[in-house]
């Protein structure tokens, strides 16, 4: 009978590490479950960022390649603009020249 009495000790031994392990178990799978989505949610709010980042820069680069242009714009306008002074400056300094040649 004390044979009986110690295995029926062992089995309630046993019943409640298994109930320890099981609720162990349980307790670690809900919090691995609830890290891992924790972890889709960043990763999520990290690509919605990314996303807006890329769309942020693509319109600066746009921007930049239309002040760009319009510097480019401005400067052929600058210099077709200094070779007409050169022009006219030519002109009148060689028509005063003849004009001074002339009175003398």
């Amino acid at each position: 009978m004390d044979d009986i009495g110690n295995l029926r000790e062992d089995i309630r031994d046993i019943s409640r590490r298994l109930q320890a392990a099981e609720t162990t178990l349980k307790v670690e799978d809900a919090t691995r479950a609830e890290r891992h989505q924790s972890m889709l949610d960043r990763f999520e709010r990290l690509e919605a960022r990314l996303d807006t980042l890329e769309t942020q820069i693509s319109q600066d680069m746009s921007e930049l390649l239309k002040h760009i242009n319009a510097l480019q714009e401005l400067a052929t306008q600058g210099k077709t603009s200094l070779r007409t002074l050169w022009v006219i400056g030519g002109l009148v300094t060689g028509g005063l020249a003849l004009l001074a040649s002339w009175l003398r």
